[in-house]
């Protein structure tokens, strides 16, 4: 589990864990940035700095969110969140039914953020489709909490907790929306012999070129 916090500049990081300096044991806290810093997007800071409150009693980093792994027992609230985008008509049990003999979305890892009080607010499926190749699917928020933000936050999150794993991901996902949307977070649209399953855009965030049989991968909607 991972806590999503802000700085009191307004930034967003995520706050990895907490080392211990190997000479005096001396604790630091360990985080990484939700935007784009040109300097580093992996930073340390003392814990005792980074728990710290500003002179008007401002946090320096407030907690705002908690980032893990989907657990078993939280599947179906998770699927119930696209039930009205893609429950096409059916029964919702039949809609979460269907997910369990889903291939796709068994191997793969989903995650979310949840508020700090355990509510959950939005999530995603993660797909290792290739050695260095991330698919991104069934991005879906709670429909309470829709248009707030969160399942971009989350989706930057999680991108950038991978990359600490395998800098060299590149991620593609399908967007059934406008591609705006994912444009905003780095991803770019495929050249229009990738575009098999329209008006859904297939789309990349990386920075390296696509070899011809990862572009391929594109040809199955997963």
């Amino acid at each position: 589990m991972w806590t999503i916090v802000r700085h009191f500049k307004g930034a967003d990081y995520l706050q990895l864990g907490v080392a211990s300096h190997s000479e005096d044991l001396a604790k630091s806290i360990l985080y990484l940035s939700l935007y784009n810093n040109s300097v580093s997007s992996l930073w340390v800071r003392p814990k005792e700095m980074f728990l710290s409150l500003m002179e008007n009693g401002t946090p320096r980093f407030k907690p705002l969110y908690l980032l893990r792994k989907a657990a078993p027992a939280d599947i179906p609230e998770l699927l119930s969140f696209g039930y009205d985008a893609w429950g096409d008509g059916e029964p919702m049990t039949e809609f979460l039914e269907s997910y369990n003999t889903d291939p796709n979305h068994l191997r793969g890892q989903r995650y979310l953020i949840e508020d700090m009080g355990g509510n959950i607010l939005a999530n995603l499926n993660t797909l290792l489709l290739s050695k260095n190749v991330i698919g991104i699917a069934s991005v879906a928020t709670k429909p309470s909490m829709r248009k707030k933000g969160y399942a971009a936050l989350l989706l930057k999150a999680v991108m950038e907790l991978l990359k600490l794993e395998n800098p060299s991901y590149t991620f593609l996902l399908f967007s059934e929306i406008s591609p705006t949307y994912y444009e905003t977070l780095g991803f770019k649209p495929l050249p229009a012999q990738y575009q098999k399953f329209l008006p859904s855009v297939a789309m990349s965030n990386g920075n390296r070129s696509l070899q011809s049989d990862e572009l391929a991968l594109m040809e199955n909607y997963f």
